[in-house]
């Protein structure tokens, strides 16, 4: 005869006539679980559910965005501007300008205080490229900022040497 590995062994129930019977009302269920003595094994156990504390209700942060507005309900469904604004166009705010119409305007004008192009006012008013090109086109079109004109393929070759030349002489001085 051969001994049945643990996962093979049957419980007192499924075992048949060569299990010990109990003794009616004496400690039902003992045999069950005998090497814990009478409890049942961990395995066998369910485990208790940990009451978690609840999180602590965080400040809004004062910096943080929290209005979320579709990209075209701020420029209308437009995408079309009616200045040449690449990427590295650089903007300021015009001196003495009338008052902004809008939120947007407001954010533009603080932050063209000093030239900024149209990728870092994309990423300050943290809309998408396209539309920063509108809303700058908007603010330029209501005199408020004003567009720097930036080289294109079509500029004179003598225009692009004087650019290169005072490029090379500002990375001489560092």
């Amino acid at each position: 005869m051969y001994r049945r590995s643990r996962r093979e062994r049957r419980s007192p129930e499924h075992r048949g006539n060569d299990a010990p019977e109990e003794a009616a009302g004496e400690n039902p269920g003992a045999g069950k679980h005998r090497a814990t003595g009478g409890k049942p094994a961990a395995r066998d156990r369910k485990p208790s559910p940990v009451p978690r504390a609840k999180p602590e209700p965080r400040e809004p942060d004062p910096f943080e965005d929290t209005s979320f507005v579709r990209p075209y309900a701020l420029t209308s469904g437009r995408t079309a501007v009616n200045y040449v604004l690449e990427l590295e166009t650089l903007v300021t705010t015009v001196e003495d300008c009338a008052p902004p119409q809008t939120m947007e305007q407001i954010a533009i004008l603080e932050a063209c205080r000093s030239p900024r192009s149209i990728a870092e006012l994309a990423s300050r008013l943290r809309v998408p490229v396209g539309v920063a090109k509108v809303l700058v086109s908007d603010a330029a079109d209501a005199n408020l900022v004003l567009v720097h004109r930036t080289l294109t393929g079509d500029d004179q070759a003598d225009t692009h040497l004087y650019v290169m030349t005072r490029v090379l002489e500002g990375l001489r001085r560092l």
